[in-house]
């Protein structure tokens, strides 16, 4: 499998935009593929952060699936 994940301030310092892909390999082929797309605001730089994103999971075995997530820092 691989995680690759890029970022880009939007506004420096303050607001992240993430985008990240990853893949979970157990037999020589992608079984999981996980594209994420999320937001990271940043009020007192890392003691203080907000995060927010989507991920759509595309599994091998399984339907199609998305994960959102929401996540407070302090």
């Amino acid at each position: 499998g691989y995680n690759a994940q890029l970022g880009v301030f939007l506004v420096p310092s303050e607001v992240e935009l993430v985008v990240r892909r990853s893949a979970v390999d157990f037999d020589g082929s992608d079984d999981m593929l996980e594209t994420t797309l999320g937001v990271n605001v940043f009020l007192d730089k890392h003691n203080s952060k907000f995060a927010f994103d989507v991920t759509k999971v595309e599994n091998r075995d399984t339907p199609d699936s998305f994960r959102i997530r929401r996540t407070e820092c302090q």
